[in-house]
C-alpha cells in the first residue's frame, strides 16, 4: 500500500502508491506522533543517517483495502477509502504482518490500536495545570530554554556546523527538530490555548506570533516552504520578563 521514498533536502519522506490527500496524511501523522500503532512496537519509525539524513519509516496503511480482494476486503468501493478514518500508521514490518494475516488482524482490531495510540499521544501532550500567569510562563520558559540549548548545539549556526559544514550536524539537527523541538512547541501551544484566560490580550497577541512560527516550523519538516516566520524574539523576552 505504500510506495517508495521521496528524497528532498536530505530528508526522506514516505510516498503512498495510491492517492492519499495531503490533509489526510498530515492528520494521521500528527495524531499518531509518527509512531507505529501496533501495540508495544519496538521498531523505530524515525531514524537519522549521515548521508540520507532523517528517514521516516512509518507507512500509511489502509484498514479496509481498495479492492474486495485485498486484506480485510469488502464488497464495494468506498469514497472514504483514502481518508484519515480508514488509515493507520504502522512500521514496515507490522504493515506487512497485518496484510499477510488479515484474519488475525480484522479491521476492528486495527481501529482499536489506532484509537489507543492516539489516546497515548494526547495524554503525553497533556501539560500541567496552572493557577497563575507566572506559573504558566515559568513552564514555557523552561521549554524554550531546552529548545534554545538544542538549537545552539545542533542548529545551523552552532559552532560545529559553522566550522565544518560537511559534518553530520545537519542530520542531527533534523532529528532533534522532529523528536524534541516540534513536540516542545506543541506543548507550548497547548498550554497557552488551554490557559488563555490567564494571559492578557496584548500578551496573547505576542504569543500568536510564536504559534504562527511553530505551525510553519513543523510543516517545513514535511515539505519545503518558501518562507517560515522567524522565532519571535519578543515572545521569549515576554516570557523571561514575566516569569522572573
Amino acid at each position: 500500500m505504500l510506495g517508495g521514498y521521496i528524497l528532498s533536502r536530505r530528508c526522506v519522506y514516505s510516498s503512498a502508491s495510491r492517492t492519499i490527500p495531503a490533509k489526510e496524511s498530515h492528520v494521521l501523522w500528527a495524531k499518531s506522533a509518527g509512531r507505529c500503532a501496533f501495540p508495544e512496537c519496538p521498531n523505530r519509525c524515525i531514524d537519522t543517517f549521515e548521508n540520507a539524513g532523517t528517514i521516516l519509516l512509518a507507512e500509511m496503511a489502509h484498514i479496509l483495502p481498495h479492492s474486495s480482494g485485498g486484506p480485510r476486503g469488502r464488497k464495494s468501493a468506498d469514497a472514504g477509502i483514502n481518508r484519515y478514518g480508514n488509515l493507520i500508521l504502522l512500521c514496515p514490518n507490522h504493515h506487512e504482518l497485518v496484510d499477510k494475516a488479515p484474519d488475525d488482524f480484522p479491521s476492528d482490531k486495527l481501529r482499536q490500536w489506532k484509537a489507543e495510540l492516539e489516546h497515548r499521544v494526547e495524554a503525553a501532550l497533556d501539560v500541567p495545570s496552572f493557577t497563575s500567569k507566572e506559573e504558566l510562563y515559568r513552564y514555557v520558559g523552561g521549554v524554550l530554554a531546552e529548545n534554545k540549548t538544542i538549537h545552539d548545539t545542533f542548529g545551523p549556526l552552532s559552532p560545529i556546523a559553522r566550522s565544518n559544514p560537511a559534518s553530520n550536524m545537519y542530520s542531527l539537527w533534523q532529528a532533534q527538530k522532529i523528536e524534541q523541538i516540534i513536540p516542545n512547541n506543541a506543548n507550548i501551544v497547548a498550554a497557552f490555548r488551554r490557559f488563555r484566560s490567564l494571559v492578557p490580550p496584548p500578551e496573547f497577541q505576542i504569543y500568536a506570533e510564536f504559534e504562527a512560527h511553530a505551525v510553519a516550523f513543523a510543516a517545513s519538516t514535511r515539505s519545503r516552504l518558501d518562507s517560515v516566520p522567524m522565532f519571535p524574539i519578543r515572545f521569549a523576552e515576554m516570557i523571561s520578563r514575566r516569569s522572573n
